[in-house]
């Protein structure tokens, strides 16, 4: 019983170390100035990005926390808003939507729910999963499935 207790505690000290360490690479200071200028602009009444992740080439995504939710929203390298989406819960899947998941996705349950807002459409990400694979599914506000992914795993076992 001590053994597993000890290798519980040290697998928590190396993954919060690594954290620490992730933290200190993706900070605030890594997006370029416009663009931490145009998030600023934008979620005003956040007083700090958690995270700064560079997506690709030309966009950052900062994570961070707004009214108690955790958030993430997307800028190209020009400070142009690209989207932000957060984590919902089931009661707040409109009635057609859920309608859509219950009906095209029978044998999947729902990992995660997200609203992505973007400057023209609201839709909605969902992770789900079955006993044969895991789906990125996204659906808009009319309940039209828009995108469907079969979720996959890299080398590190990582999902793409």
């Amino acid at each position: 019983m001590k053994k597993s207790i000890f290798i519980a505690i040290a697998a928590t000290v190396v993954s919060t170390a690594a954290c620490g360490q992730k933290e200190e690479h993706d900070n605030k200071e890594s997006a370029p100035a416009v663009v931490q200028t145009a998030f600023q602009e934008m979620f005003p009444s956040v007083s700090e990005v958690i995270a700064w992740e560079k997506e690709s080439a030309d966009e950052w995504e900062a994570g961070f926390v707004m009214d108690g939710l955790e958030y993430s929203a997307n800028f190209l390298a020009d400070g142009t808003w690209k989207e932000t989406e957060h984590v919902i819960n089931n009661a707040e899947i409109p009635v057609n939507v859920q309608s859509t998941l219950d009906s095209a996705f029978v044998g999947y349950v729902l990992e995660e729910a997200e609203i992505v807002e973007t400057s023209t459409d609201t839709v909605y990400e969902f992770e789900l999963i079955s006993s044969e694979n895991e789906l990125e599914v996204v659906i808009d506000a009319n309940g039209v499935v828009l995108s469907q992914v079969v979720e996959t795993e890299d080398q590190n076992g990582d999902e793409d």
